[in-house]
């Protein structure tokens, strides 16, 4: 491999000094692109905003909405042991993403490609070296990078993930017949010795990146509660020990954690303890469409399964931004994915992934799981830039949103409510995935609707049509909004002048 193409570790660590001449950061909002060279002149870092503490903002006061996708290990690496192809290939897709405006991925540095601890505490500069080549590739592209470090479960014993073939979470060098420091996953969150392992992880990778503002956020561990033989003290305990030292480590940065998927009525007790705990800057909700599932809400149309997710979050966690930052298709028991993903060549699914959850008050959209076997395979990228679109102009902080629904007789209609602008989006209740990709009906133009939205005060109105890209001309009279004919959704801005 040519080291040459790498920024070095001292380049690494300052990194924010670069001066190239780059591409604009799309933060999707009036007023707020940002220059690369504007963001590392300004150690532009992303955090909660002070103002409105449900949307999130870089540390010069400018909005920030994180549009893309999870990204957690290298498209189709599996297949493949050319490193050099490999790093092409996250190019790529890194640059797709960027073109149709999106600004945020996650990845996973314990994946495989990018792991570079190759026995216990022991690192390999060499693969460390892959992940500096991603983030400069992010920076040029202005994209903000999630960090999760670690996400197995086992220490031995292969767990797939979703199916997918030759990927697993477990961690053999961590057992003591391996040259590690424990026998049990147990011991790893609890003894002396664990702890120092993962300490001593976040040292590695805190040298590297923690003067990076292109690191979105630091994340503890991948759905930490999912991990079994583990008590639930030990791991209570971990977590509010990590989270306190993550943040020394990134002061700069927010700090993270996520847990298993949301797909309960009665877990919201846990919920509400795990995403609401000192130190986790953020309640970030993960949850998976599922068949035939004893919850409605999970098994029902994919805006519904978003909606949702985002709804009882903020019931118990209102005053700290949501994201939805896990959101797929699954089949039943997680045993892999979705066939529905193979005969979504439209994106029905990423569309309903990435409107539902904003417009039912999350900081962002939905952050699509598969986006390899799907995204990638699909050629999908656009819908990042036609989420980008439909929200252009709008300033959320400066907004103040609230979140609403509507009642029609054709429509779910999501809305946010703003100081002197609303936005509806509008999606058709008689079409969704089933109905497209299941029982193979076509969706209708929905003519003529008439939505009673119940305030005078607004005068103008305009609409998006993400489907066809196409900003279109709608009409408002008193408490009445007609939108033009649309097919699937449609989105609806307001504004007072």
């Amino acid at each position: 491999m040519n080291t040459n193409k790498y920024i070095s570790r001292r380049t690494a660590l300052r990194i924010i000094g670069k001066s190239a001449v780059l591409s604009m950061i799309p933060f999707s909002m009036q007023g707020s692109t940002l220059s690369i060279n504007e963001a590392c002149s300004k150690k532009a870092f992303v955090r909660v905003c002070a103002r409105d503490n449900k949307y999130l903002e870089l540390t010069d006061g400018r909005p920030y909405i994180p549009i893309g996708l999870n990204f957690c290990w290298p498209p189709f690496s599996w297949d493949s042991d050319d490193e050099g192809k490999t790093l092409s290939e996250i190019d790529t897709q890194l640059r797709n993403l960027s073109k149709n405006r999106g600004n945020f991925i996650r990845i996973w540095l314990s994946a495989a490609f990018f792991e570079p601890e190759i026995k216990a505490g022991i690192y390999d500069e060499h693969i460390a070296r892959r992940m500096d080549h991603v983030m400069e590739t992010a920076e040029k592209y202005g994209i903000y990078v999630k960090l999760c470090f670690e996400h197995f479960r086992k220490l031995e014993g292969e767990t797939p993930s979703h199916g997918v073939r030759g990927k697993t979470y477990d961690k053999p060098i961590y057992k003591k017949s391996n040259g590690g420091v424990c026998d049990t996953m147990e011991e790893y969150f609890s003894m002396e010795e664990g702890l120092e392992l993962f300490v001593k992880r976040m040292e590695f990778f805190a040298s590297r990146y923690r003067d990076n503002p292109y690191v979105f956020g630091v994340e503890l561990w991948n759905e930490v509660n999912s991990i079994d033989d583990v008590k639930e003290d030990t791991i209570r305990k971990w977590n509010q020990t990590m989270l306190k030292k993550q943040k020394e480590l990134f002061p700069n940065h927010l700090s993270l954690q996520s847990f298993g998927s949301f797909e309960k009525e009665g877990q919201r007790a846990e919920f509400k303890e795990y995403l609401t705990m000192e130190g986790n800057e953020l309640s970030q909700v993960h949850r998976y469409h599922l068949p035939e599932h004893s919850w409605n809400v999970i098994c029902g149309p994919m805006d519904i399964t978003c909606s949702n997710a985002i709804q009882e979050v903020l019931a118990f966690s209102p005053n700290r931004p949501v994201l939805l930052a896990e959101i797929g298709v699954a089949q039943a028991r997680y045993t892999g994915r979705s066939e529905l993903h193979d005969f979504d060549k439209e994106g029905i699914i990423l569309h309903d992934m990435l409107f539902a959850p904003f417009f039912a008050g999350a900081a962002g959209p939905g952050h699509c799981w598969y986006w390899d076997v799907y995204v990638q395979e699909h050629d999908l990228w656009y819908h990042f830039d036609r989420f980008a679109e439909a929200i252009k102009e709008i300033n959320p902080i400066e907004e103040n949103f609230v979140p609403f629904t509507i009642n029609h007789p054709q429509l779910r209609i999501y809305g946010l409510r703003g100081n002197n602008k609303t936005i509806l989006w509008c999606r058709d209740s008689k079409s969704d995935m089933v109905s497209e990709l299941i029982e193979k009906k076509n969706p209708s133009i929905i003519n003529e609707a008439e939505i009673k939205f119940g305030d005078s005060k607004y005068k103008k109105v305009k609409c998006y049509d993400p489907w066809k890209n196409k900003w279109l001309n709608g009409k408002i009279s008193g408490m009445c909004i007609n939108p033009p004919p649309f097919c699937r959704s449609i989105v609806i801005q307001l504004s007072v002048e």
